[in-house]
């Protein structure tokens, strides 16, 4: 939703590639963002083929709650720690997101 925020008019191949997923997982993701009056999609009159994204009144006021509740979470976890402290927690979160990502990319018979 921040990402549609942010880019009006998106497209479902633009958030597919920002979130590096399949266009078809992002499709069951705008259903369900659809369904709950989030989310809207509009077909320009020079292409019936495309669907144009944006937010919603809701969606927007969802958004705003969202990011309200990442803040304060963020600002639980960052109070007690010192600079040093922080800026290694925020190293570490880092590593991890990148695991995540590059594991997502190459997944393993691990799982």
């Amino acid at each position: 939703m921040a990402y549609i925020a942010h880019h009006p008019h998106s497209k479902q191949r633009d958030i597919a590639h920002y979130l590096n997923r399949q266009e078809a997982s992002i499709t069951n993701l705008l259903k369900g963002l659809v369904n709950r009056n989030l989310v809207i999609r509009t077909v320009p009159l020079d292409n019936e083929r495309t669907k144009l994204l944006s937010l919603t009144p809701e969606g927007e006021q969802a958004l705003v709650h969202i990011e309200r509740v990442f803040h304060e979470l963020n600002q639980l976890l960052q109070t007690p720690l010192n600079s040093d402290d922080a800026g290694d927690l925020n190293d570490l979160l880092h590593q991890v997101k990148t695991h995540i990502y590059e594991e997502e990319a190459n997944p393993s018979s691990v799982y």
